[in-house]
């Protein structure tokens, strides 16, 4: 976490000694997280719904180009929910029951992405760039109805997650130096997260496809 917000004052810093304007942002980040892998981890785990949270800064070059560095807080993961076959003590079919699966991650985020905008009361963005993220928390839960199981384990997880990033954002003036942004952003993993062997020689990966809403500040 420390390294986290380190790079992010080393880049806001370095940077900005060369940017026109800068800029702050406070975003809320509703996200649909899916996990990426073989066919078991797809039959497995079907996409989530999270919310995260964001700090960040945009320096701006030239007014069109802009460079963006921001440190997110993000949860991530699969869903799954099926239905298993009760059997009693002599092992007799019992009836059955919904069962729910959900693995979560819980991440510190930074990803630094290169943009272009256009347009001059409302401004249009386009930014790709890649992301590092390190692993705080993971939380397995299996529940069937009046009964539950947790794991909080972090051994089966790598430390550190990168990717690709990607997005495309919409600043409405709210006055001269006041924004509104909403946009659609994609983090998109490129490591095997897993520490230990996956079914069938696979992987796991994430995928993050989040709708920012932000407040944008310019000085």
């Amino acid at each position: 976490m420390k390294f986290t917000t380190l790079s992010l004052i080393f880049f806001l810093l370095t940077f900005g000694l060369f940017a026109q304007t800068f800029e702050f942002e406070a975003s809320v980040r509703p996200a649909i997280t899916s996990l990426r892998g073989n066919q078991p981890i797809r039959d497995n785990f079907d996409p989530d719904f999270h919310l995260g949270y964001g700090l960040g800064g945009n320096l701006v070059f030239n007014n069109t180009s802009v460079l963006n560095v921001a440190l997110l807080y993000e949860k991530k993961g699969g869903y799954d929910e099926t239905t298993i076959e009760l059997r009693d003590n002599d092992g007799n079919f019992a009836g059955t029951a919904p069962m729910t699966n959900e693995l979560t991650y819980t991440y510190f985020t930074l990803p630094v992405q290169y943009g272009k905008r256009f347009g001059e009361k409302i401004q249009f963005e386009v930014t790709m760039g890649g992301y590092i993220s390190y692993l705080s928390a993971r939380k397995l839960v299996n529940a069937i109805p009046g009964f539950s199981t947790e794991d909080e384990s972090k051994a089966s997880v790598k430390e550190f997650d990168f990717g690709l990033a990607g997005g495309f954002n919409v600043y409405f003036p709210l006055n001269e130096n006041v924004f509104f942004k909403t946009g659609i952003t994609d983090l998109y993993g490129l490591a095997n997260t897993s520490s230990v062997k996956v079914a069938n020689d696979g992987s796991i990966k994430h995928n993050s496809l989040a709708l920012t809403l932000a407040l944008n500040v310019r000085f």
